[in-house]
């Protein structure tokens, strides 16, 4: 997740921390390794950035190898999913709530 979080931003994407209810303030407090915590205005610029980018096989394992120093043969698949994950997250924002979170703990 982490290296997929840093590809994305190398790409342009800045990940939302807004801190601006007293709930996410105490989430980003507890230290559990924010990574997203947006409300629906941000989550979908994200969505929408996420959607718009092409990212080839070729790239995928390029930054990988950038990333970690060393090829690793399972790196296109997990960077797949974990952007998918983060897609998903966002887009499940408008149906299940009014805050999406994401965080490595």
């Amino acid at each position: 997740m982490l290296m997929a979080i840093g590809l994305l931003m190398d790409r342009g994407w800045t990940p939302v921390i807004d801190l601006s209810s007293p709930e996410a303030t105490s989430i980003d407090d507890a230290e559990i390794g924010t990574v997203l915590c947006c409300q629906e205005r941000d989550a979908n610029e994200g969505l929408s950035f996420l959607r718009s980018l092409t990212l080839s096989d070729a790239e995928l394992a390029a930054f990988q190898k950038e990333y970690w120093g060393e090829e690793w043969d399972q790196a296109v698949p997990a960077l797949r999913e974990a952007i998918a994950y983060i897609e998903k997250t966002l887009a499940l924002l408008p149906k299940h709530g009014d805050w999406a979170l994401l965080f490595i703990g």
